[in-house]
């Protein structure tokens, strides 16, 4: 009983609250249970792939958005591969400054790249 009151001090004689449901999990199969991917789905990338999925083929890039992430700064690409309409995101910071200097010189075509940096580490360009 006396860690019960301890526990109770610490929340300044306050009950913490308990939002999960009452034996409803109990009642539940696991095929009805959602997985944490179905929760947890990031909106801002829905519907795009990964640059570095298109490695060595050439791409068209119509268009660029920037933008700034939980992890940092990502472009969203307008592009297309083999004439296909695609919507590709990295967070490259390379690719991201070839971008920039790049500007308005809109559409162009390119070709992402896995280089390895004077420190050993792999990074994404364009070419």
């Amino acid at each position: 009983m006396e860690e019960n009151d301890r526990e109770k001090d610490d929340l300044n004689g306050e009950r913490a609250e308990n939002n999960s449901p009452k034996g409803d999990a109990k009642k539940m199969k696991d095929e009805d249970i959602s997985s944490f991917g179905e929760i947890w789905a990031e909106k801002e990338f829905e519907g795009t792939e990964l640059l570095s999925g298109f490695l060595n083929r050439e791409i068209v890039i119509r268009r660029f958005d920037k933008d700034e992430g939980g992890y940092g700064p990502f472009v969203i690409l307008d592009a297309s591969v083999n004439g296909e309409p695609k919507l590709l995101r990295t967070s490259s910071l390379v690719v991201i400054d070839q971008l920039q200097k790049i500007g308005d010189k809109l559409p162009f075509k390119a070709t992402p790249l896995e280089r390895n940096g004077k420190n050993g580490m792999k990074f994404l360009s364009l070419s």
